[in-house]
């Protein structure tokens, strides 16, 4: 053999050689793949064991939630259901106790009808009766009013006289009459002190509120009849054989006096010290007139010629 022919051999040799180390190193490369994808599939496994633990254990809570609602659901049905056949019963109770009543109510209605029917019978008779002796009655009342007026006129005149220093005037059922009827005052006084004060008195067998308004009434059209008084003090005094203390309390806060009985005998009322009385004469008065005030909470006493405080 030739040295060329050695020399090719030799390096086709080497050539050989050095492709059997690139192959092994390239199975080298692939077992380590080999062994690296192994790994990552059993980490792959384990994740997917994980998952599915996972999975059957929320499966076993969400089963067992439903399990729960279900029987939730249930006894909630079938408490609906007693309590839709308790309302039935009471519903058909309620009806059956609602006709007895509508019954009940419809025998009373109509023998309330005929009790009415002879209620009215008795109604017209006691009517006609009450016709007949109507202006019998009547005039046993007005009887009883001037009886009453009669009985405190002395006593008027006397307080008139020595309480307010004023002259007596007019009588028991002393009428006047203006464009709205009769105007009755059962009596009044005039100072004789120059100030043209007047003093009108109502007497009441018994006093009621509505008489405030009354006298009030009074005071105005007494002013329009006597013009030379219409801006002139004029003061109520209320004359009443019983009256309330507290119908007395509320007169003299409204600063009208007060005449009541006592031991059978008319008396000017004293007002207590803490109401702070004031007498007013202002009602009805002209708006804009300035009116003539005496000084306040002042009486006449003839006995001793002196005013004396209330």
């Amino acid at each position: 053999m030739s040295l060329a022919e050695v020399r090719k051999t030799i390096m086709t040799e080497q050539r050989n050689m050095q492709m059997n180390a690139e192959k092994e190193n390239e199975s080298e490369l692939i077992e380590q793949r080999i062994l690296k994808m192994r790994a990552e599939i059993v980490e792959i496994e384990k994740e997917i064991v994980e998952i599915r633990k996972e999975s059957e254990r929320r499966s076993a809570k969400i089963k067992a939630e439903t399990e729960a609602i279900r029987k939730e659901t249930e006894a909630i049905r079938k408490e609906s259901e007693a309590i839709r056949k308790e309302s039935d019963r009471r519903s058909a109770e309620m009806k059956a106790e609602s006709d007895a009543i509508r019954k009940e109510a419809d025998a009373k209605w109509e023998k309330n009808n005929q009790t009415l029917a002879e209620l009215n019978q008795s109604f017209a008779e006691l009517n006609e009766t009450n016709r007949q002796y109507g202006k019998q009655i009547g005039g046993y009342g007005n009887q009883i009013g001037d009886f009453t007026e009669s009985l405190a006129m002395p006593s008027i005149r006397r307080i008139l006289d020595q309480r307010f220093n004023a002259d007596f005037q007019g009588d028991v059922n002393y009428d006047w009459k203006d464009q709205d009827g009769p105007l009755q005052v059962d009596a009044w006084g005039i100072s004789r002190n120059g100030a043209k004060e007047v003093y009108l008195v109502e007497i009441k067998r018994k006093f009621k509120r509505g008489h405030i308004h009354q006298v009030r009434q009074m005071v105005k059209r007494f002013r329009s009849y006597y013009a030379n008084y219409s801006d002139s003090p004029i003061y109520p005094v209320i004359t009443a054989v019983k009256i309330s203390d507290i119908d007395r309390r509320k007169l003299w806060e409204m600063g009208m006096y007060v005449i009541d009985i006592a031991d059978g005998v008319f008396n000017l009322a004293t007002p207590p010290a803490e109401i702070g009385f004031e007498p007013k004469g202002g009602y009805g008065m002209p708006k804009g007139v300035q009116r003539a005030v005496p000084p306040l909470n002042l009486v006449w006493d003839r006995e001793s010629q002196q005013r004396k405080v209330r």
